[in-house]
């Protein structure tokens, strides 16, 4: 396994030891941007080939696996050149800039068949998998709350740290919720499953920096704080606070407490604490065997690595997904999470960390609905044919991925999905419909095949590019009907063919995926809305009832926390956002 290296500091550190006790792997070459960094590390290890240009060390060398070490900003750039090479990929964490970077890197490496993970080699030290072990087999019952803090003085000090150091700086993805925050985040998905709502912020508390070499005064744009409130989709409460600017260092302490006992781990000296419910806590510490392997460096994070490379390497060898640790889908989830984070911190709000596609977004209802939905912070697939009125719904809901797309032309949809959807979706929600008024006389078969295509074949396409993701994570399909779903109108027998049809492919995928944890819902509006569709077809009588779309939109938040209980069902948004609790 020829392996390639881009970054030095860590990989000198951890990935160098570690992939000295990996059977076959042979380090061909190593990049830095300094040269004397990759000097130092390629003499220390005997690597044949160093470079100061990542770019031309791909383009020289036939890699099997690369390891990227650089800052967060370079991460996406440098993953996908090296799949484009033929590479299978590690990539340290945290996974990018933003959710959308990541879900580009996982769609690139499962488009082209890679290996793929995120060195959160946190799950591979003993004492965490025994965390998890203990938490699966229900030794500490329902996990209620976890409190972890992460507290030092490395940033403390304003003249500490040198002009130009990457993670001070916000625009290379610098900061302690990166730092640290994504492995607390995915320690806390890993033991606990998916986060539901997210509150907190990172801000900076000591801008203001002198160069210790020079004395140039500089400013630190990333945080150097962070700290956050997760509600997990299991009903436990995690709490995370992380410093860098103490006048101390208090370490990583973890604390997790369940109905029938508790857990304690500190990373100072790596005890692990259990205490049944009416006893004493105990010292249950496991270690590690490789930390006795000879030229390891001490440490959890560089011992970690050794069995992280070792089922990476396996993994590549055997032609399979990665068994144990972070894939890129984690990377993304993790991501995700971060991002809300740092939108709840500038709005000041809770925020929910998922991804929902919505059709028909340009205008009405379904722009109503985006709008909603990038209000609780979620991040937004957009797919409409009405480009200007999907670039104005999207300059309103910044951070949205968008495409302009006929969902009348099958290959045309296709071509689509393989564009903006890069990673799991939480939420499908079908709004794109063709409505035309006319006699079955003046229908055409291509006017009946269109219009089926938007109501019913798109939402197969759509359904069947989610449904593999939804199968693992769970996930909620809405489809928006109509009256004319059940009832049938004269003149709109395009129109009411596919609604009937989505009727009866929503419940057979309530039936299919309720063991999943899939819902499977249609929907009506249940109140005469003020759309562009409406203003073209309501009579004068009923434009005198109609309300703002916006007043239906809470029905489909609230779907998208998969009330299972609803499965199968048809409903009506209208009396749904009703109920739905004032914001």
């Amino acid at each position: 396994m020829k392996v390639g290296i881009i970054g030095a500091s860590f990989a000198q550190a951890a990935y160098l030891p570690a992939l000295r006790h990996v059977m076959g792997a042979e380090v061909v070459a190593l990049a830095s941007a300094r040269m004397e960094s990759a000097r130092s590390a390629a003499s220390q290890f005997e690597v044949p080939h160093v470079y100061d240009d990542w770019e031309a060390m791909l383009a020289s060398h036939e890699f099997d696996l690369i390891c990227i070490a650089t800052p967060t900003f370079l991460h996406e750039p440098q993953t996908l050149a090296a799949i484009e090479a033929g590479a299978h990929i590690l990539c340290e964490k945290p996974t990018a800039m933003d959710a959308g970077e990541a879900a580009r890197m996982l769609a690139a490496a499962e488009a082209a068949g890679r290996v793929h993970m995120i060195d959160h080699e946190l799950r591979f030290n003993p004492n965490r998998v025994r965390i998890a072990e203990l938490i699966s087999e229900g030794a500490l019952g329902e996990i209620r709350h976890v409190n972890i803090s992460n507290i030092g003085k490395s940033w403390a000090d304003p003249g500490g740290r040198p002009k130009g150091d990457w993670w001070s700086l916000a625009e290379r993805g610098g900061g302690r919720l990166g730092a640290n925050g994504s492995h607390q985040v995915d320690l806390l998905r890993w033991w606990l499953g998916e986060v539901k709502w997210v509150s907190g912020a990172a801000p900076v508390m000591v801008p203001d920096r002198l160069d210790p070499g020079t004395g140039e005064r500089w400013t630190a744009t990333a945080d150097d704080v962070a700290f956050f409130t997760a509600e997990m989709a299991s009903g436990a409460v995690a709490q995370v606070f992380m410093s860098g600017v103490a006048a101390h260092d208090m370490g990583n302490a973890t604390r997790i407490f369940g109905s029938r006992g508790t857990i304690t781990l500190s990373n100072d000296d790596e005890k692990l604490l259990f205490a049944p419910e009416g006893e004493d806590l105990q010292d249950i510490t496991v270690t590690d065997p490789n930390a006795d392997l000879p030229g390891v460096n001490a440490g959890i994070w560089n011992v970690s690595v050794v069995a992280l490379m070792q089922e990476l390497a396996s993994a590549i060898r055997d032609e399979r997904k990665p068994s144990r640790g972070a894939t890129f889908a984690d990377g993304l989830a993790n991501q995700t999470v971060l991002d809300a984070v740092r939108i709840s911190g500038t709005e000041r709000r809770w925020v929910r960390p998922e991804t929902i596609l919505v059709t028909g977004a340009a205008r009405g209802l379904g722009a109503a609905i985006a709008r909603h939905l990038h209000g609780v912070g979620v991040r937004l697939i957009l797919l409409d044919r009405d480009e200007e009125g999907l670039a104005d719904i999207g300059a309103a809901c910044p951070g949205a991925t968008s495409a302009v797309v006929d969902l009348a032309d099958a290959t045309a949809t296709e071509r689509a999905i393989a564009e903006v959807v890069t990673g799991p979706v939480d939420t499908l929600i079908h709004n794109a419909a063709i409505l035309r008024v006319e006699s079955l006389d003046a229908v055409s078969l291509d006017t009946f095949q269109a219009t089926l295509n938007v109501g019913i074949k798109a939402a197969f396409q759509l359904t069947k590019a989610v449904w593999s993701g939804m199968k693992e994570r769970g996930g909620a399909l809405v489809f928006v009907s109509s009256r004319s779903g059940v009832e049938g109108f004269a003149g709109e027998t395009a129109y009411c063919a596919g609604k009937h049809a989505l009727e009866g492919f929503s419940k057979c995928l309530a039936l299919e995926g309720a063991s999943h944890g899939i819902l499977s819902v249609t929907i009506t509006p249940g109140m005469y809305m003020h759309t562009p569709m409406s203003e073209t077809t309501y009579p004068p009588e009923l434009r005198e009832k109609w309300v703002d779309p916006i007043l239906l939109a809470p029905a489909f938040s609230y779907l998208a926390t998969r009330p299972m209980q609803l499965s199968g069902q048809r409903l009506n948004a209208w009396d749904l956002s009703q109920e739905q609790p004032a914001p």
